[in-house]
Parts: structure tokens; sequence; C-alpha cells
């Protein structure tokens, strides 16, 4: 099965490499968007059932969206400044894990503003 899906994308990416960059690119972008829909969706469906039912901390469930969205913006601007100032063009190649690890630390603090529990 893998082996034969392996030889494919290795004989499209031979053949035509604009084609063989768009494919692992989606790829890439489905895996995103999976993970995407399993931080993002059930915060949702927890709000809406919290609002129904009255239950309290709803809001809990909010704090993967909002580091998710802590970690773009951050890796958006670390990048940013590493293109515009040469002097920090190392921070480049810290940016992923950089943003990574700030947004874990947000993670904490978003939990506790929104009365979670750490435990």
């Amino acid at each position: 099965g893998l082996e034969v899906v392996n030889r494919r994308m290795d004989k499209m990416q031979n053949t035509d490499k604009k084609w063989g960059e768009i494919f692992v690119t989606s790829l890439f972008m489905g895996l995103v968007a999976t993970f995407c829909g399993y931080i993002i969706t059930p915060p949702i469906v927890n709000a809406i059932i919290g609002f129904r039912e009255g239950v309290a901390g709803w809001a809990v469930g909010f704090s993967g969206i909002l580091t998710l969205i802590t970690s773009a913006l951050l890796m958006l601007l670390f990048t940013n400044i590493s293109r515009k100032n040469e002097s920090v063009k190392w921070l480049e190649s810290f940016a992923l894990p950089l943003s990574m690890l700030l947004s874990m630390g947000m993670a904490i603090v978003y939990t506790i503003m929104l009365g979670g529990s750490l435990a």
C-alpha cells in the first residue's frame, strides 16, 4: 500500500517538478486542516451545549483556539522581523520553536484566565 504511493509520488516529482510541489503541499495542507478541525470543533460544540444547558466553564475549550491564533501571529511576527532586519537573520531559524514555546506558555495563561484547571 504505502510503497505504491511512495513510488507514484517519486515518479510524479521527477517527471513534473511543479505538480510534485503542488501535490506535496496539498497533502500537507490536508494534514494541517485535519488537526485544525480537531482543535477548533470541540470548543464550538461544547460552547453550544454549555449555552443550552447553562454549564459553567464552557469558555475553557477556547484556550486551544486562542493558542493556535497566538502561535500563528508569533510565527508571522518572528519571520517578518528576521526578513526585514539583517542583524537578526538568525531568528528565522528559531521562529517555529520560539512560537511553539511561547504559545504553550500562553495556553497556560489562557486556561487560567478562562477559569480552567491545569490539573
